[in-house]
């Protein structure tokens, strides 16, 4: 499985507790250093039927046609490569504890490596689960070829990766070791260091042999190192790059800027700048305030939430609420099996609500996000989904403007509102859907009829129980 660069996968927990981040993570973007900001997602054109997810999927695991080749760069560019080492162990204050292959593949190898890897990330278990919960949450289109929408999402820009099985720093390049090369190195180079120094795949459970899946406390782990990477590429240029490389660098991404992806959903597309952008931001201020001492130490207590990436200010005291969402298999009956639970986090709280709402008033909404929990369901003989959903906010003030927010969203994304003694609730074809906030909490309960909502909510004790 490889890393790639700077869009990396991270580690991807079983289906039974994978959130449905998986797809965000991606394997490729641009090496840039320039933090890009999020585009809000288009609002809504109005209530829709919603039909049973379905994502199109492969259904097995390819055999790899590639494998990265003995021969290693030439003499040249491995000085030029020295040279680099050299110049990231001054800036980053780290140096390999034991030697790496490094290896140049021209850039058809590594597209159709890459292109293999997230076949068979999507053809496992993870990929198609939390392809089928992101798809109910009404952020990826239904009847979306997931593996194509990433190949289309890489097809134009530069690439790097560092594999841990066998470790390998591989860099994508046609001939050449420009400016562009030369950043994809510093990226792979960083990660062996980070893995080698603070154990990327052991102790921060950062193992990109899986799939391209995080859930939220890994979504802000992969920020944390893609936000080093992200630094150290700016640090170096500011530091030795030449004029010739600023304006090199500058051709090249005005190049992959003007690449349009129309086959790739924008949640897509924005989830797979969060790491690198927000990351560089978190990263950052960690280092204005202690330098890289202070990145360095973060490894060692990692941000617990893509809630502490989006406000380094909460890090590291605000770790999220810790909220079960309860077990619905016997209110469902037999012929109901769970697809996955996990925790849907500030990150993609704030973009469901941007698929029907203003960046602005998405954002405010989801400020107050202080944990949640879902779980997934189907019905095998027809398809039809159920989804619970309990989120945990700061105080009374931040959950009743989140429940404003959400029923606006509903309204849009459902039709009109039936207002219930102590719910509100939404029909759309063969989905019903309630929402409600007591005390701290809001509950939002998705399934294909009035009479399953009215089983589900029986079963569930709101508010619930934390610590």
């Amino acid at each position: 499985m490889l890393q790639s660069g700077p869009m990396a996968d991270t580690s991807c927990p079983s289906a039974r507790r994978s959130p449905p981040a998986c797809i965000v993570a991606g394997l490729l973007l641009a090496v840039s250093v320039v933090a890009c900001a999020l585009d809000p997602l288009p609002s809504g054109s109005g209530p829709s039927t919603v039909p049973a997810p379905t994502v199109s999927l492969p259904t097995a695991i390819p055999t790899p046609s590639l494998s990265v080749p003995a021969p290693t760069p030439t003499a040249d560019v491995q000085a030029e490569m020295d040279d680099l080492q050299h110049q990231v162990g001054l800036l980053r204050g780290l140096q390999l504890t034991s030697p790496i292959p490094r290896i140049l593949l021209p850039e058809a190898q590594v597209r159709e490596r890459l292109a293999e890897d997230l076949l068979t990330a999507f053809a496992s278990e993870p990929g198609r689960v939390d392809a089928t919960v992101f798809t109910l949450l009404g952020l990826l289109p239904s009847g979306l070829d997931l593996p194509k929408a990433y190949v289309d999402l890489s097809a134009r820009q530069p690439a790097d990766f560092y594999e841990h099985k066998p470790r390998n720093m591989v860099v994508m390049s046609d001939g050449g070791f420009g400016v562009v090369e030369r950043l994809a190195y510093i990226r792979a180079y960083d990660l062996a260091l980070q893995d080698q120094h603070f154990g990327l795949a052991g102790r921060l459970g950062y193992d990109p042999a899986a799939c391209p899946c995080v859930d939220e406390s890994s979504a802000a782990v992969r920020a944390l190192v893609e936000g080093d990477a992200a630094l150290l590429q700016e640090q170096w240029l500011r530091t030795y790059a030449t004029s010739q490389d600023l304006t090199d660098l500058a051709l090249s991404e005005r190049g992959s800027a003007g690449a349009s992806n129309p086959s790739v959903p924008l949640f897509v597309q924005q989830a797979a700048r969060f790491p690198q952008s927000l990351g560089l931001e978190f990263v950052r201020r960690l280092y204005l305030k202690g330098g890289w001492a202070a990145v360095d130490a973060a490894y060692a207590n990692p941000p617990a939430s893509t809630e502490q990436i989006l406000h380094p200010e909460r890090y590291p005291k605000a770790a999220p609420v810790a909220i079960a969402a309860p077990d619905l298999s016997a209110a469902l009956g037999s012929g109901w099996h769970e697809v996955g639970h996990g925790v849907l986090g500030e990150w993609n709280t704030r973009s469901l609500l941007e698929t029907e709402l203003s960046q602005a008033i998405a954002e405010a909404a989801a400020f107050g996000w202080g944990g949640d929990a879902y779980r997934v369901y189907q019905r095998a003989t027809s398809g039809e989904s159920v989804l619970i959903w309990i989120a945990a906010w700061d105080g009374l003030h931040d959950a009743g403007e989140f429940a404003s927010a959400f029923q606006d969203y509903a309204d849009a994304r459902f039709g009109p509102r039936q207002l219930l003694p102590l719910s509100s609730a939404w029909s759309a074809g063969q989905v019903y859907v309630t929402f409600e906030a007591a005390s701290d909490q809001t509950l939002w309960i998705l399934a294909p009829d009035a009479s399953t909502v009215g089983a589900i909510r029986r079963a569930v004790r709101f508010p619930v129980l934390h610590p």
